[in-house]
C-alpha cells in the first residue's frame, strides 16, 4: 500500500464514530488489533484491514441489527405492523460481536503473512461464515 492511501486509510480510521449507543465497538476492535500486534508481531496490520472491520461491524450487523430506523418510505414485503422494524437488543449483540472479533483475529494469527490487509480480514469473515452466520442469525 502507498504511503498516501495509508495515510488517508488512518485518517478514516481515527475519525470514524459509530453510532453514539455502539460506542464500545471502536474500542474493542483498536484493543484487538493491538493485542493481535503485539501477540503476532506482524509487521503490518494495516490501518485499511482495521477500518474494513470496524465499519462493516458497525454498519452491517450494528445499525442494521439494534440501531432506530425510520420509518420506510413504502411498505415493506412481509411487514406485519409496527412491531416488524423493532430493534434487537444491543445487550444481546454485544457478545456476539466480541465473539466474531475473536473468532476472526484468530484466523488472522494463523496466517503466514508480512501483512495484513482488508483483503485478508474480508477472506477470515469467508472463511468462518458458518460461525458468524449462527452468531448473528443469518444460518
Amino acid at each position: 500500500m502507498n504511503d498516501l492511501l495509508r495515510q488517508r486509510y488512518e485518517v478514516l480510521l481515527d475519525r470514524y464514530r459509530p453510532p453514539e449507543q455502539f460506542g464500545w465497538l471502536k474500542d474493542l476492535v483498536l484493543v484487538q488489533a493491538d493485542l493481535f500486534r503485539n501477540e503476532k508481531r506482524v509487521r503490518d496490520l494495516r490501518p485499511d484491514a482495521v477500518y474494513f472491520l470496524l465499519v462493516n461491524l458497525s454498519e452491517m450487523i450494528l445499525v442494521a441489527y439494534a440501531a432506530p430506523l425510520p420509518p420506510p418510505s413504502q411498505p415493506i414485503r412481509g411487514e406485519r405492523g409496527p412491531r416488524a422494524l423493532q430493534p434487537y437488543s444491543t445487550q444481546a449483540l454485544e457478545p456476539r460481536v466480541q465473539e466474531a472479533v475473536a473468532i476472526i483475529f484468530s484466523h488472522l494469527a494463523q496466517i503466514d503473512l508480512d501483512e495484513i490487509s482488508s483483503h485478508q480480514m474480508l477472506r477470515a469473515i469467508d472463511v468462518h461464515w458458518g460461525q458468524l452466520a449462527e452468531l448473528f442469525w443469518w444460518g
